[in-house]
């Protein structure tokens, strides 16, 4: 039994090497073959069976055999096994094996050898091709410095294992060095390749691949986007992959804050308790909230999806909804998307709409535009102010009569133009009081002419200017004239003085007549006219009218005599003139002949001069200069040369000048060919520039040279010789020759980026190269495509008023050496608009000048949509005349808008980052606890609260508060839209007072009756006591106790008067008085720990009111305060002169714009709690 399960093991074990892939062999003792695997069987091309018995010897080279058989006993004799990786031939070809050799016993005891290895040499072969690429990767390392700086991004390649082997300085600044590490343990604390690794996939297919990874911090979360490509050998294997890190924290959370933008706005517009309208790029509304719904009583489902013009025409006063106002506002409303201008754009504007029930409301609106990128879209904000309107309306009508008469006034004081001031005064007259037409006749000899129109009927009926009257035909204007003061008729149809066929012909219902006066004489009349109704001239339009005519007046009378002082002045004018004109001829003919004569001697000395100069300063120069200056004559042997000679060749100007000849430098093999274009220029008398040459100085070295020259002539013509320059340009073009070499290097690298990388080489004339194939993708040009711009070859792409601004920034930081970056807008070759972003540095040669600039362009098209959004949002934000506010769950605030600023008084740069209860609360109401629950629990909250502003008033706001949730959906802030109710909470508390005073009047009644009946028996007690006391003490007694009877009689009286609702008895008042009675009666009866101070104005005026009510609320008030100081204090009393201007009388709905006096008391005490102030 024992032998059989012995047998199933030895069976088991052979099986299992059989299945294994590795090659796996087992000697005895004596070094011989017991058995093999398949896989070491075939091999050695045998079956299994024939190894047995056998050696090394029988199948391998001696000298490899005798290597195997030394590493076979050290593993029998030390007991230990062994791991070796070997190298040998094997048909013609380098093979690598990993072998581990492992002492075993055989059933007797003996050790023998149990062998296993595998073939690694396609492993050995990809790890020394990669090595080989880490070597010259490290070599082109410092060639590509200069780009990758250019970038921005960090860079990592990995090996096919995952492992980092190089990282650029920018990773190593922004993640640390991890060259050596697996790339997801280093950067993702992980044990395996992550799920979504870039790199994997580019392994796989060999393609570029994409993904974007998001950590969170403690200041948020950080995004970064991986870009990886395969790195392959000569042979086309993949050796390692490259990846680029960028950062796209600010992008994604430009994302975030938009789409968090939008939620808001969204929340905003169903909230608002404005209208808010949008309207796209089309004219097509998208956006009409339920507050628009509310105003204009158009629903929201009637108006979405229209133009805005159907919308408009729909709302618009019944007289003005016709076709050709409709196709007015179509017009002008695609006029102001395609233009993006109009007058009445970020103004404040009202308008009068008609709802569909028939009601006409004034609304107040401002409308602005926001650029999208396709083109404006057009945003609106409104309210209805109808009510306020019409309260205005009422003192609009006086204020517009007193503003036209200044006017007019200040028209005539600017000009003496009689045609000018006079079609004024009839237009702004017509326009001031609202009437229809209006005329000024002036008389000319027995007649009467119409002279001037107002606008309106000139536009009408422009036949009416010029027309003729007889006096007898103006009945009302020869009235007038005869009184002297103006004549109003309302109804003329009805008046018998008024000539009825010229009213009834020029259809005149009403009409104001006034005379104008020059110098006691009748030169016309003004007329108002009202046309369609008859119309009553008040008092004030009468007075109006009267007061213009008296200025219009006085500018007829200055009219005339200023036309007398202009034709004596003009005279005087002419006869001045004509003098000086003579005297200026003689005198002119003097000085042109004197001045010529000047010339000609100035320029002959200047000539003189100058020529003696220019040898002298030839000289100095070419000493001085950094070049080579020098003479040759017509053969070409030197003249002059200055000394810069001996720094460029090695020879001083003494060893050429007569000696040498141009050519005589050149190096040899070009000699001759240089030597003739040189003199083929010289037949032509032709100058030269930047004439490359290479020459051979005196210590044989090679020298670059770059000359130019200027041919020297005769006065004839003839060819005398050649001056020029030669400048050293060996450091530049050896310099050149090395940048060509690094161009490959730098196309690796910049294939894998996702935005053009180039270079421009500015000693070529500025000739651009691009280093990968995102040219066509980006700008759907090839680079061939693209003709040489003033900067690069993008230049012809750029829009025209970017192209300038781009030119200038790259020059200058050519200029400066610092590199620079830019955005700029392009045009695709398919016409599409996008937008750039340019980052780029120039490089600098030895010889501390620019060689070349190298630089990245991406397109940032999609990021600044995102950014115009929202830009968009935050102009339809602060265009909401409610305050809007986000603060974090820390109550710290992070958006305040305009319409906040407005309410509350702060900027949003006073309180960004402050806490929101601290601004706005003194004390914090047990209210906010509840809301703060209620907005996290149920997402949202609505209330009432009173809140503090920067000025220190109380201000009521109807709050909505409004949980907003990141993109995992958990709480990240509040949105709080605040309503100002304040005026609105004001008159209801002083309906609430009236309504609270009509009960207390009620009772008051009752109370007031019984107290009487108590104080008549106390009053005819005291009369009889009169008699009875006779004493000085008594007499005093019964005098407090009679004026205290009398005054809480007199207190009944007002109570009575009170409940019946109606006004006591007003008459003229010192408050002095009523003051110092108040003093002496609460020194007598107050306490003598309380001081009491009065503080008068001398002067303070007489006021009308009820005495005993005056009396009665300042004694009500010192009560007040000698209530709240137990402990005694300081009572003050005092009284002044004051004025209430408009701002003032918001404070009480009777209070008026007046003069008042003022009275004050005050205390030391502990003041009045809120609660029994609003009782």
């Amino acid at each position: 039994m024992e032998d059989l399960r012995k047998q199933a093991d030895e069976d088991e074990h052979k099986a299992l090497f059989e299945h294994l892939p590795q090659k796996i062999f087992y000697k005895n003792r004596n070094l011989r073959y017991v058995s093999c695997n398949s896989n070491y069987a075939r091999d050695l091309n045998i079956a299994p069976d024939e190894i047995v018995g056998k050696t090394d010897y029988d199948f391998y080279p001696k000298k490899l055999a005798e290597k195997y058989r030394v590493d076979d006993r050290s593993v029998i004799e030390s007991g230990k096994s062994k791991e070796m990786e070997e190298e040998y031939i094997q048909d013609g070809r380098e093979v690598f094996v990993h072998t581990i050799k492992t002492p075993v016993k055989d059933k007797k005891g003996n050790v023998g050898v149990l062998g296993i290895f595998w073939d690694i040499t396609e492993h050995k072969q990809v790890e020394k091709s990669l090595e080989a690429a880490i070597v010259k990767a490290e070599e082109e390392k410092n060639k590509a410095d200069a780009i990758i700086a250019a970038l921005g991004d960090g860079i990592i390649i990995q090996d096919t294992d995952y492992k980092v082997i190089y990282q650029n300085n920018l990773q190593n600044n922004a993640y640390g060095n991890h060259v050596g590490e697996y790339c997801y343990k280093a950067y993702e604390g992980r044990d395996v390749i992550c799920e979504d690794c870039p790199i994997e996939l580019s392994f796989k297919d060999g393609k570029i691949h994409k993904t974007i990874r998001r950590t969170s911090t403690d200041k948020g979360a950080l995004y970064v986007e991986l870009t990886s490509s395969p790195l392959m050998d000569s042979a086309g294997n993949i050796i390692a992959g490259v990846k680029i890190v960028r950062d796209i924290t600010e992008q994604k959370r430009a994302e975030e804050a938009l789409f968090e933008s939008e939620e808001r706005l969204r929340r905003i517009i169903e909230q608002s308790g404005d209208g808010i309208v949008l309207v796209n790029e089309q004219g097509i509304i998208v956006e009409w909230n339920e507050s628009e719904a509310q105003i204009t009583g158009l629903k929201r489902s009637d108006a979405v999806g229209i133009p805005i013009w159907e919308a408009q025409i729909r709302v618009a006063p019944e007289e003005k909804r016709d076709p050709r106002r409709l196709e007015q506002m179509r017009d002008s409303t695609l006029e102001v998307i395609r233009t993006g201008q109009a007058p009445w754009l970020n103004k404040l504007t009202e308008d009068e709409i008609q709802r569909p029930d028939g009601t006409r409301r004034i609304i107040q609106s401002s409308v602005f535009l926001t650029k999208t990128s396709k083109g404006v879209m057009i945003g609106s904000v409104s309210r209805d102010i109808t009510e306020q309107k019409q309260a205005k309306e009422k003192l609009q009508r006086a204020k517009n009569l007193s503003d036209t008469l200044n006017r007019i006034n200040i028209e005539i004081n600017l000009t003496i133009d009689l045609d000018e001031i006079l079609q004024h005064v009839v237009d702004r007259c017509v326009e001031a009081v609202g009437a229809e037409t209006g005329v000024i006749l002036l008389k000319e000899s027995h007649q009467w002419t119409v002279k001037y129109l107002n606008r309106r009927l000139r536009e009408q009926r422009p036949e009416f200017l010029n027309l003729q009257f007889e006096e007898n035909q103006l009945n009302a204007a020869m009235r007038a004239i005869n009184t002297g003061k103006p004549i109003a008729v309302d109804d003329s149809y009805n008046d018998e003085a008024s000539n009825q066929e010229m009213v009834r012909k020029y259809s005149i219902r009403s009409y104001l007549v006034t005379p104008l006066i020059s110098r006691g004489t009748a030169a016309g009349v003004l007329m108002i006219m009202y046309n369609s109704a008859p119309t009553t001239f008040d008092n004030d339009t009468v007075d109006f009218a009267s007061k213009v005519a008296t200025a219009v007046s006085l500018a007829l009378e200055n009219t005339r005599l200023f036309e007398e002082q202009k034709q004596v002045e003009e005279e005087l004018r002419k006869a001045r003139d004509e003098l000086e004109a003579r005297v200026q001829e003689r005198t002119t003919d003097l000085i042109k002949a004197n001045r010529a004569l000047e010339i000609e001697v100035s320029e002959r000395r200047q000539i003189e001069n100058a020529l003696r100069k220019s040898e002298k300063r030839f000289k100095q120069v070419a000493q001085s200069s950094g070049a080579w200056i020098w003479e040759v004559d017509t053969e070409g042997l030197y003249t002059y040369s200055n000394s810069t000679v001996e720094k460029i060749l090695g020879y001083s100007p003494e060893e050429i000048v007569g000696k040498s000849h141009f050519y005589d430098f050149f190096v040899p093999e070009l000699r001759e060919s240089l030597k003739k274009a040189a003199l083929d220029i010289f037949a032509k008398k032709e100058s030269f520039k930047a004439f490359l040459n290479s020459n051979v100085d005196k210590k044989g070295n090679i020298v670059f040279l770059e000359t130019s020259g200027l041919p020297i002539l005769d006065e004839q013509g003839n060819l005398l010789g050649y001056r020029g320059a030669d400048v050293d340009v060996t450091e530049q073009k050896l310099g050149e020759e090395e940048l060509r070499e690094r161009e490959h290097s730098y196309r690796t690298l910049a294939e894998n980026l996702p935005g053009i990388v180039y270079r421009i080489f500015l000693r070529e004339n500025d000739r651009m190269q691009f280093f990968n194939d995102m040219v066509q993708p980006m700008t759907g040009y090839t680079a061939e495509e693209l003709t040489t711009g003033d900067v690069c070859a993008i230049d012809p792409l750029i829009l025209a008023v970017d192209r300038d601004r781009v030119t200038s920034v790259v020059k200058r930081a050519v200029v400066n050496n610092q590199p620079f970056q830019l955005e700029y807008r392009i045009m695709r070759k398919d016409g599409d608009i996008r937008q750039f972003y340019e980052r780029g540095r120039p490089v600098y040669g030895a010889d501390g000048k620019p060689i070349y600039v190298d630089g990245v362009i991406f397109d940032i098209s999609e990021r600044k949509k995102a950014d115009e959004r929202l830009l968009e949002q935050a102009e339809l934000l602060d265009k909401a005349q409610d305050a809007i506010v986000v603060r974090d769950l820390k109550n710290s605030i992070i958006y305040w808008n305009m319409g906040a600023e407005r309410l509350y008084g702060w900027k949003a740069e006073e309180v960004l980052g402050k806490n929101f209860k601290q601004l706005f609360y003194s004390e914090m109401p047990a209210i906010l606890a509840e809301a703060q629950q209620a907005v996290i629990g149920k997402g949202e909250w609505v209330g009432e609260l009173t809140q503090v502003t920067k000025d220190g008033r109380e201000v009521v706001v109807q709050a909505r508060w409004t949980l907003v949730r990141d993109n995992d959906g958990k709480p990240k802030s509040i949105l709080v839209i605040n309503t100002d109710v304040t005026e609105k909470k004001n008159l209801e508390a002083h309906l609430l007072r009236a309504q609270r005073l009509e009960v207390v009047g009620a009772l008051a009644g009752g109370v007031a009756h019984d107290i009487n009946n108590v104080l008549t028996p106390i009053m005819l007690s005291l009369y009889i006591l009169k008699g009875k006391l006779k004493d000085e003490d008594g007499e005093n007694l019964i005098e407090i106790l009679e004026t205290s009877a009398k005054r809480g009689a007199s207190l009944i009286k007002q109570i009575q008067t009170f409940a019946r609702g109606a006004e006591g008895e007003r008459k003229p008042i010192k408050i002095t008085d009523v003051i110092s009675e108040v003093e002496k009666m609460i020194k007598e009866t107050f306490p003598r720990n309380i001081e009491v101070r009065t503080y008068l104005d001398s002067n303070l005026q007489t006021i009308s009111g009820n005495a005993t009510e005056i009396h009665q609320v300042i004694m009500n008030l010192c009560v007040n305060a000698r209530d709240a100081m137990p402990n005694g204090g300081t009572l003050g009393i005092s009284a002044e002169n004051i004025t209430m201007n408009e701002k003032d009388t918001h404070m009480s709905i009777e209070a008026k714009v007046g003069t008042y006096v003022g009275i004050t008391v005050t205390d030391t005490g502990t003041g009045i709690s809120k609660k029994v102030i609003d009782k």
